[in-house]
């Protein structure tokens, strides 16, 4: 009776095993597709109302690789399970500078621009101290969000008005390329339309399953939701950012790989939390404050730093940032 009973507790567990890997694997699937989806009917609208070429960068290339993190973080937040939202953002953004950017420099090394480095890695630095800062209060309530959804206005803003006036540069003439050769060929503002919101309700869905997967694989596997929102999370989030700049790179175009991460950690937390915050208020858990905020701020000035130094970010730089990124998993799973 105890062999039969044990031998039925052990299918069950390895069917909700299976149920809950489909579920994750299924919830990232449908995250690449929406983001994919969304941008394509985006791009048809603004091709249909002649959006400038250097607006389309900020806006829609912008928000569609940072659309997973976003409906995730904000899908968590609306669900209660504020260790996603927050090891979401904080992972991405680490996986983003030492993951994204380290496979992308293994290979292509590359340099930054003086825009970027000058304006853009300056903001990176400033809302990754500010988001440490709401961090380490124990809590991000509503006000967090004020602050942090008003900063993107205003460097949404900024940064319109600084491409609209400014001389194309280096990755200005890779966006355009890149952009150029996702353009769907459809010109029906309609179908453009549908597109856009088809791809928002399957983010939606996506985030909605991911999200679900996630909170059972760390009941399952006795793991805090925090290590599993940084990691599983995180990483499944970040996968159009590393796809579109393992792209960009073989096609030697890596200089957008760095544009897009610097935009992408700036979003994440300026939209991402800020907009979480609005929904509802995030408790800080000590885990956080113990490891991943550190990471965050290291890998985050670490990029700062060689963004202003004259010369590419080589391979053996892309090296070690992978083997960093590596180390923080492993730092996470130890310590979880």
């Amino acid at each position: 009776m105890i062999h039969r009973l044990t031998f039925h507790e052990h299918g069950r567990t390895s069917l909700l095993t299976m149920l809950t890997l489909s579920t994750i694997i299924g919830g990232l699937a449908l995250l690449l597709l929406g983001g994919d989806v969304l941008v394509k009917g985006a791009l048809v609208l603004a091709r249909r109302f002649h959006v400038p070429q250097a607006v389309i960068g900020v806006t829609i290339v912008a928000f569609g690789t940072s659309a997973p993190e976003m409906m995730v973080s904000f899908q968590a937040a609306w669900n209660g399970v504020p260790d996603i939202v927050i090891g979401n953002i904080i992972g991405s953004n680490i996986g983003n500078i030492l993951l994204v950017l380290g496979v992308t420099a293994m290979i292509f090394p590359f340099a930054a621009d003086e825009r970027i480095a000058r304006y853009d890695g300056i903001i990176m630095l400033l809302t990754a101290l500010c988001f440490s800062f709401f961090l380490f209060s124990g809590l991000v309530v509503w006000w967090h969000g004020v602050i942090l959804f008003g900063g993107f206005l205003l460097y949404a803003a900024a940064e319109i008005h600084t491409r609209m006036q400014s001389q194309p540069d280096q990755t200005m003439h890779e966006e355009a390329e890149e952009i150029a050769e996702h353009m769907p060929k459809t010109r029906n503002p309609w179908l453009g339309l549908l597109m856009a919101i088809a791809g928002v309700l399957i983010l939606i869905f996506g985030s909605d399953l991911l999200i679900r997967g996630a909170v059972e694989a760390a009941r399952g596997l006795g793991i805090s939701e925090a290590v599993i929102g940084a990691t599983l999370v995180a990483v499944g989030s970040s996968a159009p950012e590393l796809a579109a700049s393992v792209m960009a790179a073989f096609r030697k175009h890596s200089a957008i790989a760095l544009a897009n991460v610097v935009g992408s950690n700036i979003l994440n937390i300026l939209v991402g939390i800020g907009g979480a915050a609005l929904i509802t208020s995030l408790p800080v858990s000590t885990s956080f404050l113990r490891i991943d905020v550190w990471y965050m701020l290291i890998a985050t000035l670490a990029l700062f730093v060689l963004m202003r130094i004259p010369g590419n970010i080589s391979r053996i730089t892309g090296g070690l940032f992978f083997l960093g990124y590596i180390g923080y998993i492993l730092t996470l799973f130890l310590n979880g």
